[in-house]
């Protein structure tokens, strides 16, 4: 990748790919492997990449103005800064949908039992509708935690032993 360099500072423009800078110099023969001097003369540096670091919780990651390294090359650099309140509260309710759209799986994950129970279909030992129900009301006071919605205990399922749990009712 390079980066336009005007004044030996890069400016805001994206950086291109090798066969576009070539193709941009057309006229001009380069070595198949660009060195930072092949290039510095167009007005172009050699950009490397590098990895966007986690920020921490309502901190994000912006780029920064790329440095330039003893062997010549721009390294994208990065800076965490503070999050705006309107973007806490984006991502916050993103998170309580996530978190919902999960506690409702598990929900649902659950409502065959509790509809083959009250429709007959099955019948289960009391301690362990209790079992369930306990488990489901859990599921749904999910969002009373301390921490939510980033920090949720997910309340443990019942375990299911079968056939002791469930005898199929006569018809």
């Amino acid at each position: 990748m390079l980066i336009k360099i005007e004044n030996g500072v890069p400016v805001g423009e994206p950086p291109i790919d090798e066969q576009n800078f070539r193709q941009l110099h057309s006229n001009t023969s380069f070595p198949r492997i660009l060195t930072p001097e092949d290039v510095e003369s167009f007005g172009y540096g050699l950009f490397q990449q590098t990895s966007q670091p986690e920020p921490a919780k309502f901190m994000k990651c912006v780029e920064d103005t790329p440095v330039k390294n003893e062997s010549g090359f721009y390294m994208q650099t990065w800076k965490r800064t503070a999050m705006s309140a309107e973007e806490i509260d984006e991502i916050t309710k993103a998170k309580e949908k996530e978190v919902k759209n999960i506690r409702d799986e598990k929900l649902k994950n659950s409502d065959w039992l509790i509809l083959a129970s009250t429709s007959g279909e099955l019948s289960i030992h009391p301690l362990m509708m209790n079992q369930w129900k306990n488990y489901r009301k859990r599921l749904r006071n999910i969002s009373n935690q301390n921490g939510y919605p980033w920090n949720v205990t997910w309340p443990e399922q019942p375990a299911i032993n079968i056939p002791r749990d469930f005898e199929e009712q006569p018809k």
